[in-house]
């Protein structure tokens, strides 16, 4: 039995080992010691030598043990930064991506500073998206929903940590919504076609909030199908999909009659992000 004391250094070399199916293994291992310990990843560095002590030993193995099962980090830690923002995260929430960014900046670079916008974050999820737009732009209203109930019980926590003002109500994509009622339609929906092969992390994460039926577009033509009626005149839509599914968003919003269908692509240089405009 090994004698060598639990220090920062030797607890970090041991989880490493056990993560190797992890691209990340080091800094898995970093932040999932700081939430155990409650040390920060630079008061890890500052202190390789220190002893941690038992309880907190028992919480890293734990973590490590989930982490090595493949669940994302977020829902061991509760938490996951989205725009340089904390939120909140349990496993009834699909983890916020750094991808889901180019949705945010697309609405950004595409709606005029200062010209005010009802705005609609269809299957909100965690709140990411709105909260984020609330945190940019005074002007906009923002209103977010989602089918799950316990999905908006996350989001509307969120909203009060940050101080951001999103009204949320449980709907299912568009139906509830009322004819020209909206500037700005934004939905991180999900897109990923059943029985395609995913990472060990998305098999963690809602089910509903990830596969789509029809090779991973049912969602994303129910919602673009739907928002010429909702859209007012000139409105926006901002859509995130699949690497390969742009061509295929774009002809279902020529489809829907909406115009300037354009993507956007990520820094992976993918076309993920695609948005187009009421007539």
């Amino acid at each position: 039995m090994s004698t060598s004391p639990a220090t920062v250094a030797v607890l970090l070399g041991v989880a490493r080992q056990s993560l190797t199916a992890s691209a990340s293994a080091r800094l898995d291992a970093e932040i999932l010691l700081g939430a155990a310990s409650g040390l920060s990843r630079s008061d890890l560095y500052r202190a390789p030598e220190q002893v941690i002590d038992a309880a907190a030993r028992a919480r890293f193995a734990a973590f490590i043990a989930r982490r090595a099962a493949g669940e994302p980090i977020a829902y061991i830690t509760g938490e996951c930064e989205f725009w340089s923002l904390p939120f909140r995260i349990t496993a009834d929430v699909l983890v916020p991506r750094v991808e889901t960014e180019l949705v945010v900046e697309t609405v950004l670079a595409q709606w005029p500073r200062e010209q005010p916008a009802v705005v609609l974050d269809l299957g909100t999820g965690s709140g990411a998206i709105a909260a984020a737009l609330a945190h940019e732009r005074r002007a906009f209203a923002l209103l977010a929903s989602d089918r799950s109930s316990t999905a908006l019980t996350v989001a509307s926590a969120n909203y009060r940590r940050l101080g951001v003002n999103v009204a949320c109500y449980r709907g299912d994509w568009l139906a509830a919504v009322g004819a020209a009622a909206l500037d700005i339609v934004v939905a991180n929906p999900p897109y990923v076609a059943h029985g395609e092969t995913v990472d060990a992390g998305v098999m963690h994460e809602p089910r509903e909030a990830v596969f789509a039926a029809d090779h991973g577009l049912a969602a994303l033509a129910c919602i673009i199908a739907d928002a010429p009626r909702c859209l007012r005149a000139g409105g926006l839509i901002v859509l995130e999909h699949g690497h390969t599914q742009a061509a295929r968003v774009r002809a279902l919003c020529a489809r829907a009659g909406l115009s300037q269908g354009l993507s956007v692509r990520d820094l992976a240089g993918y076309e993920r992000v695609t948005f187009a405009r009421a007539p």
